[in-house]
């Protein structure tokens, strides 16, 4: 690795070099790719509502604004704004601008947006344009300066110059702006803002700069806040705002983090989605990015001061864009050989990432990659195309591949030659509906990180020598529908993070108790108990699924008799963080006792539950936002119980019970609720004098033909649309709000 960064580094200075030897410069002409990277440009308007923490130096601003002295007897003041990439100085001169004292002492105000390059007549005729007068038709230099000096004779002026760049003083001196303005009346002002200290120097004001700090974390957190949680405040005292007072603790102070990270997460409603923002290993790249891109001066300078994940996402764009782009140009090959025996052009031999487009279907891959030099090959991937055959040939020629994806093909099986491959980190066979089998030999791919095989509907098992696989990380396998179970040996995989379907059985696959040691599993699984399972409730406690992190599980069981199945859930807890949870077959008469618990679940599945004669109380859950139950046979009616008031459904409200829960707010968060295949279900009550579903949005009712009603709290709820299919013609509904939309069929 570190030569690799050696010989880039290498590689970009040669590049650099050559530049200015043969005097290159940048073009005018740019593609769209290169437009979309080009500065965004300012302006004056401000939302004040989204300023925090910058009372003192706008008090300073001001000051200097407001004052009719001068600095040694001039007639106009300079003042630099001096602050890091996205500090807010644009912020603070916008505040200023819009100042009602401000807008009093001036009889002009004028907003330039500069940025870089320098450009002299735009920047004087935007000058012109800002006082009301047009100069479009003039060119030259002199007549635009003449044309900004009479413009705005004899008128006290305040105006900015936003983002400057330019280190050339000559560049400053000829826009002559120091001395034009002494033409103006006494008392004008010019506010430039920059990152940079020596254009104070130039411009002879370093005097009045005034330097931007960052916030304090309490400011930068009342930023971010404004922004994360628009339209959602509640979410900030469930649990968000302890991970975003730690999210602020890392980004030092920085306004614009705030900003770009408020955006983010806004759109994030799950608190594991905020916590993976927290754990992520951006926040520990600075060596990394400091090795690789070696920025410009400024840029570097600011890598000292602000953490690097920043740096890389607001500085890579508009400043390494087109040298990463030129740097890989000659690595990375699309070959698309859309008609068959099509002239295919040379390939360099440099290529080290090669993507393979609209092969013809049933075609070897041999046909392809032999065409190419290949011992450089890191990367190969195909798309849209329908390979039938990974040979041996095509093996022998990529040896040095790190990522191979297979993905939507038409394999049917691959060679036992496939351990050849031995630096494979990444393996994407999914899509390939007719692969039955994985040779023995990939087990000997030992620093193999990822496998995917979502989608292999074939394949049955998978090879037992897999437990070699030591490293393996990621085992993607959701929807590999004839799947049988998993080795025995992927017990040894201490490292797995992510395995999607877990088939458990007495035969001689993974048993359910071997989870137990695999304590870095997270994300989404799913765990279909097919059959009884001999010591159900032992395998469960060994699983230890409580100390697993899974933000979404699935629970399928297919034949386990009842008094096995209620005894084994019992153990069977998730881990309290779970968002989403789907359990199916479960047969037993009385609810999980755990499900209450599970305060932060937002989706919830319930299907096939065929011994339940009530729903379980769910109302209580704080952050439920979707609810789907189906195919509960036994099921009649739907009151209390499901609201959580009370224990059994033989309990009819009584008004002891609605007068203690009156203050109440059931199912708080729910916005989506859906019922389907409830053959005996003939009535839904509700509960006066008490909240039920405020957030109802949308309500789905499918294939209930014994329902007649539905209960009248829906009235109060916000449900904007009602769908109900298949059920009984005579179903009395409430008065639904006026925008709420009714379907019926």
């Amino acid at each position: 690795m570190a030569t690799k960064i050696k010989e880039l580094n290498e590689t970009q200075s040669s590049i650099a070099a050559q530049k200015d030897q043969f005097e290159f410069h940048q073009s005018s002409t740019c593609s769209r790719d290169e437009q979309l990277i080009q500065p965004l440009k300012t302006s004056s308007f401000v939302d004040i509502s989204k300023i925090f923490g910058r009372e003192e130096a706008t008090a300073d601003l001001l000051s200097k604004l407001l004052s009719d002295s001068s600095e040694d007897g001039k007639r106009v003041l300079a003042i630099p704004i001096v602050g890091l990439g996205g500090m807010g100085k644009t912020t603070l001169a916008q505040l200023a601008y819009n100042n009602e004292d401000v807008k009093d002492y001036f009889e002009m105000r004028i907003w330039v947006c500069v940025s870089d390059p320098f450009d002299v007549v735009k920047i004087a005729k935007a000058i012109i344009s800002g006082t009301g007068n047009n100069a479009s038709n003039v060119t030259e230099l002199q007549d635009v300066l003449d044309c900004m000096s009479r413009s705005l004779a004899g008128i006290k002026c305040l105006i900015v110059l936003d983002d400057v760049w330019t280190e050339n003083q000559r560049e400053w001196e000829s826009l002559s702006l120091p001395i034009i303005m002494q033409t103006y009346a006494r008392g004008s002002k010019i506010v430039v803002t920059t990152r940079k200290e020596i254009v104070a120097e130039i411009m002879g004001a370093t005097t009045q700069m005034i330097r931007i700090k960052k916030l304090s974390d309490e400011n930068w957190l009342a930023l971010f806040n404004s922004i994360a949680y628009l339209g959602r405040e509640e979410d900030e005292a469930n649990g968000f705002g302890a991970i975003g007072k730690k999210i602020a603790k890392k980004c030092n102070g920085l306004p614009l983090a705030a900003r770009t990270l408020g955006a983010v997460m806004r759109y994030k409603k799950k608190r594991g989605e905020w916590q993976e923002i927290l754990d992520s290993k951006i926040w520990v790249l600075k060596e990394v990015e400091q090795q690789v891109f070696q920025l410009k001066e400024d840029v570097e300078q600011e890598t000292v001061e602000w953490d690097s994940s920043l740096i890389i996402y607001c500085k890579m764009h508009d400043i390494e864009h087109d040298f990463v782009r030129f740097l890989n140009k000659n690595e990375c090959f699309t070959l698309e050989p859309k008609k068959p025996n099509a002239r295919i052009t040379k390939i360099s031999e440099e290529v080290r990432h090669l993507t393979l487009m609209y092969a013809p279907f049933g075609s070897p891959l041999s046909d392809f990659i032999s065409l190419v030099n290949c011992k450089k090959l890191r990367t190969l991937a195909t798309f849209s195309s329908g390979l039938s055959s990974t040979d041996i040939k095509a093996i022998s020629l990529v040896k040095c591949l790190r990522t191979l994806n297979l993905c939507g093909n038409n394999i049917q099986e691959l060679p036992e030659e496939i351990d050849e491959l031995i630096h494979l980190r990444y393996f994407d066979l999914s899509g390939n509906y007719s692969l039955e089998k994985l040779p023995d030999s990939l087990g000997n791919l030992y620093n193999l990180q990822t496998l995917r095989l979502i989608g292999c509907f074939s394949l049955r098992r998978l090879p037992e020598n897999m437990k070699n696989l030591i490293n393996l990380r990621h085992l993607h396998n959701n929807d590999c529908r004839s799947l049988e179970c998993l080795p025995r040996g992927m017990a040894r995989f201490t490292s797995l993070q992510t395995r999607n379907v877990c088939p458990v059985n007495d035969g001689e696959g993974l048993k359910l108790g071997d989870m137990g040691s695999l304590d870095q599993l997270q994300g989404s699984l799913a765990i279909k108990i097919e059959g009884n399972l001999k010591d159900a409730t032992s395998e469960a406690q060994k699983a230890c699924l409580s100390n697993k992190k899974l933000s979404h599980l699935g629970l399928d069981f297919l034949a386990l008799e009842e008094q096995s199945l209620v005894q084994f859930l019992k153990v069977l807890r998730p881990h309290q963080d779970l968002e989403v949870l789907l359990i199916g077959g479960y047969g037993g008469s009385s609810a999980l006792s755990w499900m209450k618990s599970l305060q932060n679940l937002t989706s919830l599945g319930l299907y096939a539950w065929n011994g339940c004669e009530c729903l379980p109380p769910l109302g209580k859950l704080p952050f439920l936002e979707q609810l789907a139950v189906s195919r509960m046979p036994k099921v009649k009616t739907v009151g209390d119980e499901f609201l959580g008031i009370m224990d059994t459904p033989s309990s009819s409200s009584s008004s002891s019970s609605s007068s203690s829960s009156s203050s109440s707010v059931f199912f708080p968060k729910l916005k989506e609720l859906m019922f389907r295949d409830m053959d005996e279900w003939e009535q839904w009550k509700g509960v006066e004098q008490i909240t039920i579903m405020p957030y109802l949005d949308s309500l789905e009712i499918e294939n209930c033909p014994k329902l007649m009603n539905l209960p009248f709290f829906l009235q109060n709820t916000p449900v904007r649309k009602v769908s109900i299919y298949r059920c009984c013609r005579r179903i009395t509904t409430p008065v639904m709000p006026d925008n709420c939309e009714v379907r019926t069929q």
